[in-house]
């Protein structure tokens, strides 16, 4: 993969102001998660986004440098990480580029939207698109690609049952079918992904000052704890180990 330098000024990267997040994950069998799924529906509220099926498929081509440092920080545990993705929604045209920084179990997101156009650029290792896109974080992102020298690696994908509480703005996902490609044109096509890196449901909590107890204690009474549960972990050692 060649990488195209545009060499603009780096002195002053940009960015967004950050909202940080805590996130907990919990994995159980997905006759279970399904169980768990039904009981808490009617407290909470379907994501916008899957308001017809009540789920939608995520798809992400993550990025690595050639020490494969953001798998390597997570497996060491080490405090400050990020990750760096391509991520598409079924039926929609539109692709987020975004690094995942996390701190402990506390995470933040800096991301550009792109169109079908742009990302396939930045998969062919072009990256200079991203400066033309008119967001605070491109600058970031783009430094963070060229000076770290990140490349595609693989693709994740999953089935996401999405369930919010405004009044709390807290969030719960149910993540299940969690499969692996190499073959980078199956974010942008329908091509049957070759792996399976669980077959667990993973659940993740996501909240900004705190979560109610009660479902925390739905979840432990159902015999779940917490967990470090990470999709792209998981497919990287599916693929190398």
């Amino acid at each position: 993969m060649s990488i195209y330098l545009k060499s603009p000024t780096l002195t002053e990267v940009c960015m967004s102001e950050s909202v940080y997040r805590h996130e907990v994950k919990y994995e159980t069998d997905p006759d279970k998660a399904w169980s768990i799924r039904q009981n808490i529906a009617p407290l909470l509220q379907i994501d916008s986004n899957a308001a017809i099926t009540g789920y939608y498929v995520v798809k992400s081509l993550y990025f690595e440098t050639p020490y494969n440092s953001d798998y390597t920080d997570k497996e060491l545990g080490v405090q400050f990480r990020q990750k760096v993705r391509l991520r598409s929604y079924a039926g929609n045209d539109v692709y987020k580029l975004e690094i995942k920084s996390k701190n402990g179990d506390v995470a933040t997101k800096y991301s550009v939207s792109l169109t079908r156009r742009q990302a396939e650029m930045v998969v062919n290792g072009n990256y200079n698109c991203i400066l033309e896109i008119g967001s605070a974080n491109r600058m970031y992102i783009y430094h963070q690609l060229i000076t770290k020298v990140y490349r595609p690696l693989m693709v994740v994908s999953y089935t996401r049952y999405p369930f919010t509480n405004p009044a709390g703005n807290f969030r719960v996902t149910f993540d299940e079918n969690i499969r692996y490609s190499v073959n980078y044109e199956s974010l942008f096509q329908e091509i049957p992904m070759t792996g399976l890196t669980t077959d667990k449901t993973i659940i993740e909590i996501k909240y900004d000052d705190f979560v109610p107890d009660w479902i925390t204690d739905y979840l432990v009474g159902n015999g779940i704890n917490a967990g470090e549960n990470s999709k792209y972990g998981s497919a990287f050692k599916n693929i190398f180990d």
